[in-house]
C-alpha cells in the first residue's frame, strides 16, 4: 500500500494495524449507535466476523 503524501510504502504489518484499527473503530461507532436491544445482537456478529 502507497502513502501518496509521505511517498512511502506500508509494510504488511502496518496495513494490518491500520486495518485492524479502522474495523474496531467502525465496530465502536456502530455499538454506539445501535439501541439497547440490538446491543447484544451485534456484539455476537462481531465476535463472529
Amino acid at each position: 500500500m502507497l502513502d501518496g503524501a509521505r511517498g512511502r510504502i506500508y509494510s504488511s504489518e502496518e496495513v494490518a494495524a491500520l486495518f485492524q484499527f479502522h474495523r474496531l473503530s467502525s465496530i465502536t461507532y456502530r455499538l454506539q449507535r445501535t439501541p439497547l436491544s440490538q446491543l447484544g445482537q451485534a456484539i455476537l456478529f462481531t465476535l463472529r466476523a
